[in-house]
């Protein structure tokens, strides 16, 4: 959402949707919703959208587990769009292929006001006023990281058995309770036909699961999966974290599961037990830890020399230079660079074009922008500007847009520089004016990069390209990208942002980009169990300490 420079904001919110009787638009079955969520504030008239929900499969009153994150400026008044749509498109949550069932539009003070913690309100059919369309819930929670995450291995012993020609297909939703009502936080796997299943190990941030609440009850609320979306409840355990721990150090943990509707029956005990084969509490390094033991994080840049760009001599070309009007590759460079170099601690960065034809003839798509491929680093963000110029003057455009071997090459380098006692993570960024050539070749090189190495790659597209949309296949930001032998990335490491979305400030551009390299650098550390290293201990001098020294030291 833009907001005027000086504002910050107060906190971020994450909102948790359900609904009830929304519109029935399948033949056959149910609906298939999921949520769009859109935000404006009083100094601006577009929305924009901040998120979307996963999509629930033949369910008319959908609890989505995805929370929608957004900024709240208590400066500023805001405005929220809740759109549900009916998917025709499987998992793929796109507008154009899915029907309309509803929208709610909000200030958000109205959401955040209410005492009771919920915010209900009836869903607007806008084609048609007169038919009712449901109604939507929604929780806003204040995001309060927490260093510690909990880690579940649960398992069912001797669940009730629901299905008529075999046994039960059970999953559990795991659920915090929030005043009056229950927020989903996580959805275990379906094990099929059995009653005594064994989820996979579970991970959940202290403050997802319960707000950092060691006594907010939990509640793992276990159903029978069914393919035409009646999925009957098998039962629920409630607890706190507080018991779980406390019940751990007497032995093995195991509890009932309750039917709510068999409750108090005669001869009722359980609909089986929820066994907990693992359940504890541990600290999470942040990436500020990992910053402070010293791990740097190192930027290598890549430039897109296509022909597409147009010739730098024609002042429309992407690629032309005027003296005090950045071109959108420069303000591209200086927004995302300036961000990074701060966390370089030699400051030499790796610049490389692709798509270009060299003064030898040839057409390389991995080249060094200095000319020198043995050394390709250059000082700071100017020395990027500086070998770009250089290299309009002296490199051909042609093509295609292919990006593998720009992957390929950074990943070398990553492997020449780990290290056990220098720490280091790479952001590689790469500018284009295109959609890519060798898709199935680049997403080979990110799936395995995201398993193996430190590295994250953040890719600009400048200019209007059509093409862009092309691009959303890399940013797996709701499943894993998969590449032609079937191989899943083990992390998302892509993000993909239009110059074009932060033109007028192009100082969000740096904002929207690099916002997930933190998560993705604690998350590669934490999967290849490697833990931030000590910060080294200030030496004094002349008997006064650093601290006390910088005291004397004159004022800038």
């Amino acid at each position: 959402m833009a907001v005027p420079q000086q504002f910050s904001p107060a906190t971020y919110l994450d909102l948790h949707i359900s609904c009830k009787d929304v519109r029935n638009t399948d033949v056959g079955s149910k609906s298939d919703p999921f949520a769009v969520v859109f935000l404006r504030n009083s100094l601006q008239e577009e929305w924009k959208e901040v998120g979307r929900t996963e999509v629930i499969e033949n369910n008319l009153n959908p609890s989505f587990v995805k929370a929608i994150r957004i900024q709240y400026f208590f400066q500023v008044t805001q405005f929220v769009r809740f759109v549900i749509y009916d998917s025709d498109d499987g998992e793929k949550s796109k507008e154009k292929k899915s029907d309309y069932l509803g929208a709610l539009e909000s200030p958000l003070g109205s959401i955040l006001a209410c005492t009771s913690g919920t915010f209900t309100q009836p869903l607007q059919y806008l084609l048609n006023p007169k038919i009712k369309a449901g109604s939507i819930t929604v929780v806003a929670q204040e995001v309060r990281d927490s260093n510690y995450q909990v880690n579940f291995a649960l398992a069912g012993r001797n669940l009730d058995k629901k299905d008529v020609f075999g046994k039960s297909d059970p999953y559990i939703i795991i659920k915090q309770k929030v005043g009056a009502g229950l927020v989903p936080v996580h959805q275990t796997e379906t094990i099929m036909n059995t009653l005594n299943p064994e989820w996979n190990m579970i991970s959940l941030n202290l403050q997802k699961l319960c707000e950092s609440d060691m006594d907010r009850p939990i509640i793992f609320d276990c159903y029978d999966w069914d393919k035409h979306g009646e999925h009957d409840q098998i039962g629920i355990v409630e607890t706190t974290m507080n018991q779980l721990l406390q019940l751990a150090t007497q032995g093995p943990v195991e509890l009932p599961f309750i039917n709510p509707k068999k409750a108090g029956k005669r001869g009722y005990k359980n609909s089986g037990t929820l066994f907990f084969r693992q359940v504890n509490l541990t600290p999470v390094p942040s990436f500020l830890d990992y910053i402070r033991g010293g791990c740097e994080v190192n930027m290598v840049v890549a430039i897109d020399f296509t022909a597409s760009n147009g010739i730098p001599s024609n002042k429309f070309s992407l690629h032309h230079v005027e003296p005090g009007v950045p071109n959108q590759y420069e303000m591209a460079i200086m927004s995302v660079g300036t961000i990074l170099s701060y966390y370089d601690r030699d400051g030499m960065i790796p610049v490389y074009g692709y798509g270009g034809t060299l003064p030898d003839g040839s057409v390389s798509h991995c080249f060094a922008l200095n000319g020198n491929p043995s050394n390709p680093e250059v000082p700071g963000v100017q020395g990027i500007l500086d070998v770009y110029h250089m290299a309009i003057d002296n490199i051909g455009l042609s093509g295609p847009t292919n990006f593998a071997k720009i992957i390929h090459q950074t990943c070398d380098i990553i492997r020449m520089q780990q290290s056990p006692t220098h720490q280091k993570y790479f952001v590689l960024l790469i500018i284009t004016d295109g959609a890519i050539t060798d898709i199935n070749e680049t997403i080979q090189e990110i799936v395995k990069a995201s398993n193996e190495l430190p590295l994250s790659i953040v890719i600009v597209g400048v200019g209007n390209s059509p093409e862009f949309a092309k691009m959303e296949v890399l940013d797996a930001d709701e499943h894993a990208l998969t590449d032609s032998h079937g191989n899943k990335a083990a992390r998302d490491i892509v993000q993909f942002v239009p110059f074009s979305n932060y033109a007028a400030f192009p100082p969000k551009l740096a904002e929207e980009t690099l916002a997930e390299i933190p998560h993705q650098l604690v998350s590669y550390m934490r999967s290849h169990d490697i833990v931030p290293l000590i910060p080294p201990t200030p030496v004094a001098v002349d008997g006064v300490s650093p601290m006390a020294a910088a005291a004397y030291l004159p004022p800038h």
